[in-house]
This record gives C-alpha cells, structure tokens and sequence, in this order.
C-alpha cells in the first residue's frame, strides 16, 4: 500500500511540476510582505524625489521648456499639458502608494500582499500615468528601470511580475494605437527608434522574470 502510494505521489509530481511544501509557501508569504513594506518605503522616496524634480521643472522652468517643446515639436503648449499630467500624476500616484502603505499593516493585507503588489507597481512603473496622460492625448512610454528594480526588491512570484509589465506594455503597444493616440507632437511614437526602445523594454522585462523565477 505504502509503495503504491509513493507511486501516484511521484506521478503528480512529474505531472504537476515541484510541488510547494506548506512550510515554504509559508515563508513565501511571510518574505512577500516584508520585502513589500520595504518597498512600498523605497517607492515613495523615489516618486516623492521624481515628481518634485518635474514639478520643479514644470512650475519654475515652464518658460524654457515650452521654448524646447516648441523647437523640437513647434507646439509649445504641449508643455502645459506635461505640467497639468505631472501635478494629477503626482497626486494620485502619492496617494496609492501611501493608502497601500496602511494597507499593509492590517490583516487583510498581510494575507493579500499580491493586490497590493500589483496597486504599487501600477503606480510606480508608468501605468497609472499612462492612464491619466490619455485624457490628454498624450502618449507616454513605460519606465524599464522600474521592473529591474522590482525584481531585484521582491524576487519571487514572477507570475505577478509579468502581470505588472504587461499591464502598461500592452496599454502602450495595444491601448493606445487603438485610441489614436501614437503622436508625440508631429513625430510618431512607433518609428524604428521607439521600435528599439520597445524590444529593450520587452528583454527587460524577459531577463527580470527569468532572474526570478530562477531565484524563486
């Protein structure tokens, strides 16, 4: 009885792929939502550092930068539609990332890490502007260095990294061709340069997940 037994054990798990012991999805979960917390703290002093940079530039610069809009696009009030999409950006931005830090520390949290792992990277990595930048036509690409840095904070789950870039890469790729919205000014956001730009996004993406699932 006991051999048979080991048989079909050893059957699922050839089927099934390496089966989790509880007390490694245990730790899983428990490494989850501490590297999240850290996170969640790392993320909002980077968007607190970014966006005061841009508001700087947008509020105290926007002479210059209008003058720059208007050599390289010769529509200079592209820069006013920059400024109002980094200052709604910057609110709701700041605001999720600081209401998935309270979350954290409740009990629902602790037991559901993964939506709010999936709230603060569409913060952080691009989406959530994406989403504010339509309302004004305006196409905006996804930041590569914010998924390494994922990887590199949370190294586990790389289902749920995949999900996090592909939410602002297919918004990008798919989302915004469909809308109309693939002009920057008189330029084209899909010509050969932005093309490899988005093969560098989609390797970043490929070498992040392959590094974690290999550490996972």
């Amino acid at each position: 009885m006991g051999y048979r037994l080991r048989r079909v054990w050893a059957q699922l798990r050839r089927a099934n792929g390496p089966v989790k012991s509880v007390e490694y999805l245990a730790w899983r979960r428990r490494f989850f939502h501490q590297r999240l917390g850290a996170g969640l703290w790392m993320g909002l002093a980077y968007v607190s550092i970014l966006f005061s940079y841009w508001l700087y530039l947008f509020i105290f610069q926007i002479e210059k930068i209008r003058a720059d809009f208007d050599k390289i696009f010769a529509k200079p009030w592209l820069a006013d539609q920059f400024r109002a999409i980094t200052i709604i950006a910057c609110l709701v931005v700041l605001g999720l990332i600081l209401t998935c830090l309270l979350i954290h520390k409740t009990h629902w949290g602790r037991r559901h890490p993964a939506v709010i792992f999936l709230i603060f990277t569409s913060a952080v990595n691009g989406f959530v502007t994406l989403l504010i930048a339509t309302f004004y036509s305006i196409p905006i690409k996804p930041n590569p260095s914010v998924f390494l840095a994922f990887a590199v904070l949370i190294p586990i789950c790389w289902r749920l990294h995949l999900l996090s870039q592909l939410l602002p890469l297919t918004y990008y790729t798919i989302a915004l061709p469909v809308l109309g919205m693939t002009d920057l000014g008189d330029e084209s956001i899909f010509n050969v340069d932005s093309l490899g730009d988005l093969i560098e996004l989609v390797w970043v993406c490929l070498i992040c997940n392959l590094g974690v699932f290999v550490y996972e």
